[in-house]
């Protein structure tokens, strides 16, 4: 079982983010599931960038796996980018879900957004995305297989 971080564009997303974050829900347990949620939860919008930083530090002590939940306009989110480079640099498993297919609060879907690992480079210029697996919520079945990337994307950097 995984502590696990979500990364998302919270104004844009949220809707979505909560379903799958919900996913236990659908399982037979929380250990079904394979994941814990271990991620910050923006309920005061005037927090200064020190105070955000400081947030997402403290917030990502004790995950070992941070999701990245990418919608239309993820990938230009510096928070998003900040929490991948901290995750990274933290040795967490990463992983991509687009959720784009997921409708809204108002039954809309929405177009597919880039993917974020394309956006941050390891030490060694490399994109994060050569190496860290994306999928599609609906089409990858993610209902079903959520917990199992949770788990590969730990065994990958040896957690």
């Amino acid at each position: 079982m995984r502590v696990v971080f979500f990364s998302f564009h919270y104004n844009q997303d949220i809707w979505r983010v909560n379903y799958i974050k919900k996913a236990w829900y659908y399982a037979s347990s929380f250990e079904a599931a394979g994941f814990w949620n271990g991620s910050v939860e923006e309920t005061h919008p005037t927090y200064n960038d020190s105070e955000i930083h400081n947030l997402i530090n403290n917030t990502l002590f004790g995950t070992s796996v941070t999701v990245v939940l990418i919608g239309r306009y993820t990938s230009y989110r510096k928070w998003v980018k900040y929490e991948i480079i901290q995750s990274y640099q933290r040795k967490n498993g990463l992983l991509g879900i687009y959720i784009h297919k997921l409708r809204d609060k108002f039954g809309n879907s929405d177009e597919k957004g880039n993917n974020p690992f394309d956006y941050t480079y390891d030490e060694f210029g490399n994109k994060l995305s050569n190496f860290v697996p994306t999928y599609d919520w609906f089409d990858d079945v993610g209902k079903e297989n959520i917990g199992f990337w949770i788990e590969e994307a730990a065994k990958s950097v040896g957690r």
